[in-house]
């Protein structure tokens, strides 16, 4: 243009700005860091400036020479710029021809065309949420047929495209002789399962693979971790194949049932392997499923909520998966993740009534519970903080009382910054004009009494826990630091001398499982610099509080709980920690006095009398 070069000529503008500002003509689209995608309006050469309509910032004008340093260009082709033109044609894509529209997808978002990214970008504009799953399935199933794409193990890792499908590579039983270990054994064997064919034409080769396998799994019982289970189910489905029975004393069942944290195994098991888990463990026994699934919820990423949720509908069982649920919020056990996943799907017709103002303070004690750190727990302060609609969405159709309750949880609480505190308020004021008084009474409250701390929290926030809890958390830490962390950096080096690492399925794994240990040393190291310990010694008993233990009674009920340290929890010995709601609601109360507790029912509580406090005696 021109214009520009006379820009240049007069020294406004560098010769390279100039060269990209002639890609942002006029309608022409592009995207910006914050701002996100735009579509150039108009140029005004007297004033220097472009005009950008940005989606939710129409007609922001912005000067060539930071339009150069901070715009993007797009091409009529990339996927933004075609569901601005054209979105029915996107659409009539997605269910024409799926693959087709990932390679536009993949394309245009280069290194950033990770699942999650793709789903936000498609989803639901293009394809509606409640169809999401099924699509995303078919059109993955689709990629690994064509051939183009590489699609990775991690959600967290980019597909890429490559310009023509490897060639059909054979794959020889005799290499399993030099695979060591189990986790190099279980993606060996993952590997070979791709080759089906060539299986049932070598059976008994093959036969001799399941043997080796076992005599691993018998090696390995002293290592009950994912690596171990993952080799029992891929051994069970390499001898399916073969016709072989597996031996006695490794079914799988029988190795599942000997994990002792068996729920965080599952957990980091492939999305296939832990439907079978489910399937394997609730065989001929089918009441054992909600006890199960219950362990699992404790410690379940919203992937493996996913597969529960599937596991109890292909069984014609979806209320199973409601009451598993249900029983999870009752005891605050579920976590953070699975918190996140119900919150996502709260409108789902099979899980109405779940999603309502008691579920507050779980979201409260599940955040503080977690609050020293990882992307879990930070993930579900964020949605609590920034989803618009949450707070109106959980109080639909509630009573004044409950409004109250949660304006006093949001004052009370300590894992909000004073500002998303306001912008919480705000919100409530807004959906409940009533709300206003108690609001400005809490605010000013909090400000004459700033400085004093909180109610079970020491200096700078710190954790009360038990001595036991504690040394348990640093035997934890050690075993990271001292033998799960050189294991992996091992596994590394062994996977890495495999060569060709855009094709080595165990370095990936090794280097996914290296994030995984570095994410869990530094949470359980902020976790040891917030606790202080104790042994409940000394407690004023006059009250309820930490180190006590409280007998309340209604209507002819009585039930007790020990009230301890924030990492000590089991509901089946009535131990609560003193940040569950529970607690929180018998807290500072005297012998006599009433107190509302959660009831067993979802949104429900219970009116109780205090009958006796006593000092907690290990």
């Amino acid at each position: 243009m021109h214009g520009l070069q006379q820009l240049v000529e007069a020294g406004k503008l560098s010769a390279d700005a100039a060269e990209k500002l002639r890609l942002l003509g006029v309608s022409s689209f592009c995207t910006h860091k914050s701002w996100g995608f735009g579509q150039v309006r108009s140029w005004e050469l007297v004033m220097e400036q472009m005009i950008i309509d940005f989606q939710g910032k129409s007609g922001h004008a912005m000067q060539f020479h930071y339009a150069a340093q901070s715009l993007t260009p797009l091409s009529a082709e990339h996927i933004l710029a075609r569901k601005a033109t054209d979105i029915e044609g996107v659409r009539r894509e997605a269910g024409d021809d799926p693959v087709a529209l990932m390679r536009c997808v993949v394309t245009s978002l280069g290194r950033s065309a990770t699942a999650a990214n793709i789903e936000s970008t498609l989803c639901p504009d293009v394809i509606p949420a409640g169809e999401w799953k099924k699509w995303w399935e078919g059109a993955r199933r689709g990629m690994r047929q064509d051939g183009h794409f590489v699609i990775p193990t991690s959600k967290n890792t980019p597909i890429e495209m490559r310009d023509a499908p490897p060639p059909k590579k054979g794959i020889d039983p005799g290499e399993f002789d030099s695979v060591k270990g189990a986790k190099a054994q279980a993606a060996w064997i993952s590997s070979a399962l791709k080759h089906g064919g060539q299986i049932a034409a070598k059976r008994a080769a093959y036969a001799k693979i399941v043997t080796r396998a076992e005599e691993t799994l018998r090696k390995t019982k002293h290592s009950l971790n994912v690596d171990f289970a993952q080799l029992a189910l891929v051994r069970d489905e390499i001898a399916a194949l073969v016709g072989v029975e597996p031996g006695e004393d490794v079914r799988t069942r029988r190795l599942l049932e000997s994990i002792p944290d068996l729920g965080t195994v599952v957990d980091s098991l492939p999305a296939p392997s832990q439907a079978r888990v489910l399937s394997e463990l609730t065989e001929g026994d089918p009441g054992r499923t909600g006890e199960l699934v219950s362990v699992f919820l404790r410690v379940a990423s919203a992937r493996l909520v996913g597969v529960i949720r599937d596991f109890f509908a292909q069984r014609g069982n979806p209320d199973g998966f409601r009451d598993a649920f249900q029983k999870g919020l009752r005891e605050q056990s579920l976590s953070a993740e699975a918190l996140l996943w119900l919150l996502k799907n709260r409108d789902d017709e099979g899980l109405k009534g779940l999603v309502g103002p008691r579920i507050f303070s779980t979201l409260l004690a599940a955040i503080e519970r977690d609050s020293t750190g990882g992307r879990r727990a930070t993930r579900l302060h964020d949605v609590v903080v920034g989803d618009q609609n949450l707070l109106t969405d959980l109080l639909k159709g509630a009573d004044s009382a409950a409004v109250r309750d949660i304006g006093r949880a949001i004052l009370l609480a300590t894992v909000f910054s004073d500002m998303d505190r306001r912008s919480l308020l705000g919100r409530l004021v807004k959906a409940f004009p009533e709300m206003a008084k108690l609001v400005r009474e809490g605010m000013d409250r909090a400000r004459s009494s700033e400085g004093r701390g909180h109610a079970g929290k020491g200096p700078e926030g710190r954790l009360i826990v038990s001595w036991q809890s504690l040394e348990q958390r640093k035997r934890d830490l050690d075993e990271l630091i001292n033998k799960k962390i050189p294991a992996n950096t091992k596994d590394i080096a062994v996977a890495r001398s495999y060569g060709d690492l855009s094709e080595n399925a165990e370095f990936k794994f090794a280097k996914e499982q290296q994030r995984v240990l570095s994410r869990q040393r530094a949470e359980l190291e902020r976790e040891l610099l917030r606790a202080t310990g104790t042994d409940f010694k000394g407690t004023d008993t006059s009250r309820a509080g930490i180190g006590t233990v409280v007998t309340v009674c209604d209507e002819g009920r009585r039930q007790k709980f020990a009230i301890l340290g924030a990492w000590d929890t089991d509901p089946s010995k009535g131990i609560v920690s003193y940040l569950t709601p529970v607690a929180r609601a018998l807290n500072q109360k005297a012998v006599g006095e009433r107190a509302a507790i959660p009831g067993d029912a979802p949104g429900s509580i219970r009116e109780v009398v205090i009958e006796s406090i006593e000092a907690y005696n290990p």
